[in-house]
């Protein structure tokens, strides 16, 4: 009931293009290198819309990351594993203060 309308395959690919472009771009990286503030990444083991791959890449660029990959999961991990990923945002935010 009252369902968003479905994604065209237009806009997955142009999101798509825009996730992967933008990571290849070494400006954007480096910039990532000067965020000093605790970044929690998340992401599934199989994700197609925002590639696995990347998150790795992401997370070499950060001063001070966690990276989380979920098994056998693509871009709903969270909500695959939600228990899981409560717990860990739970932990980075206490960890935070």
């Amino acid at each position: 009931m009252d369902a968003e309308k479905p994604t065209s395959e237009a806009t997955t690919n142009a999101q798509a293009t825009a996730i992967v472009t933008w990571g290849r771009m070494p400006s954007n990286l480096a910039a990532l290198e000067k965020v000093k503030q605790p970044v929690l990444l998340v992401n599934g083991s199989n994700d197609v819309m925002a590639p696995t791959s990347m998150s790795f890449e992401l997370f070499k660029h950060f001063q001070n990351a966690q990276l989380s990959l979920y098994p056998n999961s693509g871009h709903g991990a969270l909500f695959q594993y939600n228990d899981l990923f409560v717990s860990q945002v739970d932990t980075f935010l206490d960890a935070a203060h």
